[in-house]
């Protein structure tokens, strides 16, 4: 019964990643933009180029957090010259969870998460009408594994902002975030892992 379950589960995910089970996204391109009374804007560096970036909510427990692999994605995309920036619902907990290399089949993806002792990157999300920026991060890829190195660069990320959209509201921020464990366990057929290093 366990094996039918990871299946389906699996299934799921790769449905998912497909764009048939991950939801609508609201990630920002190029021009004007504007926000609902309800939401926040968040901005992620991203690098290589062309790597799909997902962020899912997820809840804490004990020090450790878990994503539902059903729930839709809330951020669904691969960056514009080195950012990803969305719109997301203020004040949610988001975990950046699912991480699909370049040149991934979509019917059989290859799928990073964090799992295991691997940690993953977690936030809430800013306050409504807010800009905040997260982090850079840069994907190295070992064998079944990605090495994630962060680093911080706001003033370019204020920069890339100021030339590609209008009407964003105030200065970028400094947004908060944390590094916590999964809760999930590693399956190694399918869903591999990603590690803060």
């Amino acid at each position: 019964m366990g094996r039918i379950i990871r299946a389906l589960v699996s299934l799921a995910v790769i449905a998912g990643v497909a764009g048939c089970a991950v939801g609508t996204s609201s990630v920002l391109k190029q021009g004007p933009a504007s926000l609902a009374p309800d939401e926040s804007i968040v901005v992620l560096g991203v690098k290589p180029p062309g790597y799909r970036v997902q962020l899912f909510p997820v809840s804490v427990k004990e020090g450790r957090f878990t994503a539902n692999l059903l729930d839709n994605a809330v951020v669904n995309g691969i960056p514009t010259d080195g950012y990803l920036v969305s719109k997301v619902k203020a004040g949610q907990l988001l975990g950046l969870t699912r991480i699909i290399p370049p040149k991934t089949n979509a019917l059989t993806p290859e799928i990073f998460r964090p799992c295991g002792d691997g940690t993953g990157l977690v936030f809430e999300a800013p306050q409504a009408g807010k800009v905040g920026y997260l982090t850079d991060v840069e994907y190295v890829r070992i064998g079944n594994r990605l090495e994630v190195r962060y680093t911080e660069d706001t003033e370019r990320a204020q920069a890339y902002l100021q030339a590609q959209f209008s009407g964003l509201p105030g200065p970028v921020q400094r947004h908060s975030i944390q590094f916590l464990n999964a809760a999930a366990s590693c399956d190694p057929v399918l869903l591999q892992i990603y590690m803060k290093r």
